[in-house]
């Protein structure tokens, strides 16, 4: 058995300023004892961060760091056309069918293809919902949602119940928008 240490850099931290100028940056070094028969790595072990001169960083990191630098201002230029066209998210009001609606469900596993076929064409709930329909503790309300799940033929993104229902599945807003999108889509 023939053992070497053997070192690698793990880790480069680049801090920016606002203007977009190195601020300062660390290095992180990796000990390996390593089995050169076998190519085990023995044991590893982690240096502490050291400072490396941010002027150092592209001579450290060679053509990583260009294709890095490159991407990153690619980020800046899709952020910087994003902010000057915002998008604004129509979902608020948008309307799926009933059909788009338990598609949706179904393609995204919150119930079965065969489920969501009988609520479409019977209004039976899929297991999931008729959870959490039996779940409202109210009986106006718990009927007034049944009536609304089972029956409505289209199903509006700003209808408190698709809230409701998005926080049962654990979906926050922005994921029920997208989910809605998804739904519109089919």
């Amino acid at each position: 058995m023939s053992i070497e240490q053997q070192s690698y850099l793990n880790e480069i931290l680049v801090r920016f300023r606002r203007d977009g100028s190195l601020a300062g940056s660390h290095q992180i070094f990796v000990d390996t004892l390593v089995d050169t028969a076998s190519g085990a790595v023995l044991s590893e072990r982690s240096r502490p961060a050291t400072v490396l001169d941010p002027n150092r960083v592209s001579a450290v990191l060679g053509e990583a760091f260009t294709t890095s630098a490159i991407q990153i201002a690619r980020l800046e230029e899709e952020v910087a056309v994003l902010k000057a066209n915002p998008v604004v998210a129509s979902t608020s009001s948008q309307v799926v069918s009933d059909r788009q609606f338990f598609q949706g469900l179904a393609l995204r596993g919150f119930c079965t293809p065969d489920e969501a076929l009988d609520a479409v064409r019977t209004g039976v709930l899929p297991k999931g919902l008729r959870v959490f329909v039996d779940a409202i503790h109210d009986a106006q309300h718990r009927w007034a949602a049944e009536m609304l799940l089972s029956g409505a033929k289209e199903f509006r993104r700003d209808h408190p119940i698709v809230a409701q229902v998005g926080a049962w599945v654990q979906l926050d807003a922005t994921a029920l928008d997208v989910f809605w999108s998804q739904c519109s889509s089919l």
